[in-house]
């Protein structure tokens, strides 16, 4: 089983190339995650990826492996790094042991010897994660004892505040796995805040303090530990559900299993949400909702109208809530408000898997109290639904763009590549049929034709700008038949490249 990630930084692509094929890397256990050309490069892919062990080049260009060897285990020590070095560079491999490599490996001697560093690193990775393992256990039992004794009311043993005058409330999480190194991490995020953790099964709970009463100071460091949360759940666990609920802001200890309880209501809340994303809401957002009411059974398609921008149908089907209000005697205002939350809470969700903000997530709570009729209630809803709507459709829109520039600049750096539609649209996590279709309608090429334009016009550069031989350049540009290259320039030029040529050099002597 593959459970470590490994990056390889090398400046020449053969060597990268070769690591990647060479070497049985799923026999240690490990796989490939990532490759650089740069010390630069290595940077950026190692805080996207975290991968466990690079396989590093001392000598590149814009920054070299010993620098950021440094700059890497500044930021997680806990990676693992095996440079590699030429003869000439074995001094700067020995400084790279002091500055915390694993080891190093004459690259001349890398597919000998890198089997037995492998292993050895395989024993040692998992020799960490087992003492990890057992720390974090002992660790959590550690916070749960002093979590329980907060939220039963009563402060543990040798812990005091310097001030009496203490606000408190409490964060609870919940995870759609268990995971026993979030609580770990989480934490980690948030270490210059004052808190207490506690974890059971998939839920993680933060006591959050501040010392002083100062109600809107407590605010914003419960708002700055949310946003410390959020990113390492983003950043860690990628593509983890969770929800994330508040409990009010309490004066004394005595009151903290109040908070806690709202907290929980408000993440059991949020769990319930049919298909929903995730969130984060505060306990006083749920007073009105009524647990046995379910938007679905109204149509089982709003929430995808909601993350499409679908206003069209999305406005019609509100406008068709309300009228059943108008018309249902038991139907009351406060009912439609709650669905008014559960509607508008979708748009908050939709908006942060976008990355975007709506403004105040909060504030259309405050606004729904201030309307005491269904009309006046039914035209704030069409208003900012349509409103969301257009936020939200230019974004997807945006997005489309920037995805297929993003694969129009990768085919630009590869097109001399073996590089085919299905291949780059797993690359990309599109589905073939997609790309093709957004492809060209965003180059006005469909994706074959755009590769064979690129390379047949780097061909004619090749061509006229050098002496190369014809069944050369065809290789230079991604073709190893010569036969079918001048195929597909004759169709495209009507001649073939030898004529081309000899066109173009008689053009050149001519002027």
């Amino acid at each position: 089983m593959a459970d470590y990630a490994v990056m390889i930084v090398d400046d020449e692509k053969i060597i990268r190339d070769g690591l990647q094929e060479a070497i049985n890397w799923e026999k240690f256990g490990f796989y490939i995650a990532a490759t650089a050309s740069d010390g630069v490069e290595a940077i950026e892919k190692f805080r996207a990826v975290r991968p466990d062990i690079i396989i590093m080049d001392i000598k590149m260009p814009e920054m070299d492996g010993l620098a950021a060897l440094e700059q890497i285990k500044e930021e997680n020590s806990d990676t693992e790094v095996v440079l590699l070095s030429g003869y000439e560079e074995f001094s700067y491999a020995k400084s790279g042991i002091r500055l915390g490599a694993f080891d190093y490996i004459l690259k001349i001697k890398v597919f000998q010897e890198l089997d037995a560093v492998l292993e050895r690193l395989r024993k040692h990775l998992d020799e960490k994660r087992k003492q990890s393992s057992s720390f974090m256990q002992f660790q959590q039992l550690k916070n749960n004892y002093l979590f329980l004794r907060f939220i039963r009311g009563k402060t543990p043993t040798g812990i005091t505040f310097s001030n009496q005058d203490t606000l408190y409330s409490v964060v609870s999480i919940w995870m759609d796995e268990e995971k026993l190194e979030a609580g770990e991490r989480i934490a980690q995020s948030i270490e210059d805040l004052p808190h207490v953790m506690g974890a059971e099964n998939q839920y993680i709970h933060i006591i959050l303090f501040q010392e002083g009463n100062r109600f809107e100071t407590h605010l914003q460091q419960i708002s700055k530990g949310i946003e410390a949360i959020e990113r390492c759940l983003k950043h860690e666990f990628h593509g983890t559900r969770y929800a994330m609920g508040i409990g009010a802001v309490k004066p004394t200890v005595a009151d903290l299993p109040d908070s806690f309880r709202e907290a929980m209501k408000t993440v059991d809340y949020l769990r319930c949400l049919k298909d929903g994303q995730a969130t984060m809401i505060y306990t006083e957002w749920v007073d009105a909702a009524p647990s046995t009411f379910d938007l679905n059974d109204t149509h089982e398609g709003w929430i995808n109208w909601v993350y499409s921008g679908d206003a069209e149908r999305l406005l019609a089907w509100i406008s068709d809530l309300f009228k059943q209000a108008y018309m249902a005697k038991d139907m009351t205002l406060k009912d439609m408000k709650t669905i008014c939350i559960q509607v508008l809470l979708q748009f908050v969700s939709a908006m942060r898997s976008a990355k975007k903000s709506c403004n105040d997530d909060s504030n259309f709570i405050e606004e729904l109290k201030d309307y005491d009729s269904l009309h006046e209630l039914e035209s704030y809803m069409i208003d900012r639904c349509k409103r969301l709507c257009e936020l939200i459709h230019d974004n997807i829109q945006m997005q489309k763009n920037i995805s297929i520039t993003l694969v129009k600049e990768y085919i630009d750096q590869f097109y001399t590549s073996p590089l085919s539609l299905s291949g780059v649209a797993e690359h990309f996590h599109f589905s073939s049929g997609y790309l093709s279709l957004q492809f060209k309608e965003y180059t006005g090429k469909n994706f074959t034709q755009y590769i064979i334009n690129k390379r047949l016009n780097r061909s004619c550069e090749l061509l006229t700008g050098t002496t190369l031989q014809i069944y050369k350049i065809a290789a230079e540009v991604g073709y190893t038949d010569e036969k079918h290259f001048t195929k597909l320039f004759i169709r495209h030029f009507d001649m073939n490249p030898r004529e081309y040529r000899m066109k173009h050099q008689a053009k050149h002597k001519n002027s």
